[in-house]
C-alpha cells in the first residue's frame, strides 16, 4: 500500500540538486548490485529530476491539454506527466519517451496504479531519432542545449498549430508565445512555443470589389513565428505590413495603400494551409469599405537543393550549401568549403517556405548564423559572426555576441 500511496502523490522520488543526481545515482546502484537492472544503455543527457505534481499540472494547463490531444512527452521519466494528462486532463493518448529503462518501469507501474495502462504508451527510445510527428502536444524538461538540439527535429516533424511546453529551460532565439510563472517550478517558469505556419514568400490574390477586382499580392520574410514584408495593390507602391502575427496556422496583419486613387486600410486574417491562405479582409476607405473574402495562393519556388554561398567581406565561410530532405519529414543540410574538402553538417537549418535560417558551427562556442531567403535560382540575406557566453547563469538565457555581420548572395549550382 505505501508504494501505491507514493506512486499516486509522486513521493517515489526526492528531488536532488541536478549537477549532483547522476553520480549519486551511479554510487547507490553499484553498493546495491543493481547498476546494470537500473541505468541505461548510454549516458543520460539530462540527469532525472522529477517535476512536482502542481508543476506538471500548470504545464498542461498552459498546453491546453484536451480530448482531441495526442501527447508526447521528451524524457518522461517516471511517466507523471503523460499520466496525468489522460487522468486529469482527458487526453486522447499520451506517449512518454526515455532512454532509462528503471524510470520506464516506475512509469508502467504508476499507470497501473492510475489504472490507464489503455492511455499510456512509453517508449525506450532516444528522443532524437523518434517519429512523434502526430503530436499536438509536446512536453520537455531538458536542457537548454538538449532544447537546442531537439528544436530543428520539432520544426521538421510537428504540424502547424502543435503546441510545445518546457518546464523551465529555454530555445535560444525562438521567442517564447508565453511564459507562465510558478512558483514551485525550476527557475519559476514554464514557456509554451506554437509551430508556427510556414509563409514566407510570395502571394497572390484578387478582391472583388464593388467597382471592379483588384489584383494584389505580397512579399513575407520568416524567422520562426516573426514575420516581415510588404503588400502592393495593383496600380499602387508596396507598402509595410503592421502588427504581424503568427500563431500557429492564424496569420495577420495591416496595410494601408491606395486603391483606384483612395487611400484605404485593410486588415487581413486568414489561415495558412500549405500554399494557401484563405480569411477575410477588412476594408476601411470610403465607398470600398467593407468585409471581403481573403484567398492568397503562395508563387512556386523550389529551394531545396544546392546552392553557392558567396560572404565578398568574409569569403573565408564561402562554399555550397545542400539542403535535401530524407523521407518525407526529415530536412537536411551540409555546407561544403570553398575548396570543396570540409564538409559541415548543419544541424540547425530550417525553411518557412523561402525564408532560410541555419547555423554553421566552427567551434563549441562559435558559429555563424545565416538568414535569408532562397527562390528557385537565387537568394540572399545576411551572415553573422556569433560567440555564445560560456559563463551565462543557469536558467537565464544570454543571448550570443554577435561579433561581426555581412551580406550573402547564393546561386544554384547546376
Amino acid at each position: 500500500m505505501s508504494k501505491l500511496r507514493n506512486l499516486i502523490t509522486g513521493t517515489t522520488r526526492v528531488p536532488l540538486f541536478r549537477g549532483c543526481l547522476a553520480a549519486l545515482f551511479v554510487a547507490t546502484c553499484a553498493i546495491s548490485g543493481l547498476a546494470d537492472a537500473v541505468m541505461p544503455d548510454r549516458p543520460l543527457d539530462v540527469p532525472y529530476e522529477p517535476t512536482h505534481p502542481k508543476v506538471v499540472e500548470a504545464m498542461l494547463k498552459l498546453g491546453k491539454a484536451g480530448p482531441n490531444d495526442i501527447h508526447y512527452d521528451l524524457g518522461c521519466g517516471d511517466g507523471r506527466v503523460v499520466i496525468m494528462g489522460v487522468k486529469k486532463f482527458h487526453v486522447k493518448h499520451g506517449y512518454g519517451i526515455d532512454i532509462n529503462k528503471q524510470r520506464l518501469r516506475e512509469a508502467k507501474e504508476r499507470a497501473e496504479a492510475y489504472d490507464v495502462t489503455d492511455k499510456v504508451t512509453f517508449l525506450n527510445a532516444d528522443i532524437f531519432n523518434s517519429d512523434f510527428s502526430k503530436a499536438n502536444l509536446i512536453t520537455a524538461y531538458l536542457l537548454d542545449h538538449i532544447n537546442l538540439k531537439i528544436r530543428p527535429i520539432l520544426f521538421s516533424q510537428l504540424r502547424p498549430g502543435t503546441r510545445v511546453v518546457t518546464h523551465e529551460f529555454h530555445m535560444s532565439d525562438w521567442r517564447p508565445d508565453k511564459i507562465d510563472r510558478h512558483p514551485l517550478a525550476r527557475g519559476e517558469r514554464i514557456s509554451l512555443w506554437i509551430i508556427p505556419a510556414p509563409v514566407g514568400g510570395e502571394w497572390e490574390w484578387s478582391t472583388s470589389l464593388k467597382s471592379g477586382a483588384v489584383n494584389a499580392s505580397m512579399k513575407l520574410t520568416q524567422e520562426f513565428q516573426d514575420i516581415a514584408g510588404t503588400v502592393q495593390f495593383q496600380g499602387s507602391a508596396a507598402t509595410a505590413i503592421r502588427d504581424p502575427k503568427v500563431e500557429g496556422k492564424s496569420i495577420s496583419f495591416t496595410t494601408r495603400g491606395v486603391v483606384s486613387g483612395k487611400a484605404v486600410a485593410v486588415k487581413f486574417q486568414g489561415t495558412a494551409n500549405g500554399d494557401t491562405i484563405t480569411g477575410t479582409q477588412v476594408w476601411s476607405g470610403g465607398d470600398l469599405s467593407g468585409t471581403y473574402p481573403w484567398k492568397a495562393r503562395r508563387k512556386a519556388a523550389n529551394v531545396l537543393g544546392r546552392w553557392r554561398i558567396d560572404i565578398p567581406q568574409k569569403n573565408i565561410f564561402n562554399g555550397v550549401l545542400n539542403i535535401r530532405k530524407e523521407g518525407p519529414l526529415k530536412l537536411v543540410a551540409s555546407f561544403f568549403g570553398k575548396d570543396g574538402n570540409m564538409e559541415i553538417r548543419v544541424h540547425d537549418v530550417y525553411l518557412w517556405g523561402t525564408s532560410v535560417y541555419f547555423r554553421l558551427p566552427l567551434s563549441y562556442f562559435d558559429y555563424v548564423l545565416f538568414k535569408g531567403e532562397l527562390n528557385n535560382d537565387g537568394g540572399a540575406g545576411k551572415a553573422y559572426g556569433m560567440k555564445v557566453k560560456e559563463d551565462y547563469k543557469e536558467g537565464i538565457y544570454d543571448p550570443p555576441t554577435v561579433t561581426w555581420n555581412s551580406a550573402w548572395t547564393a546561386t544554384r549550382v547546376r
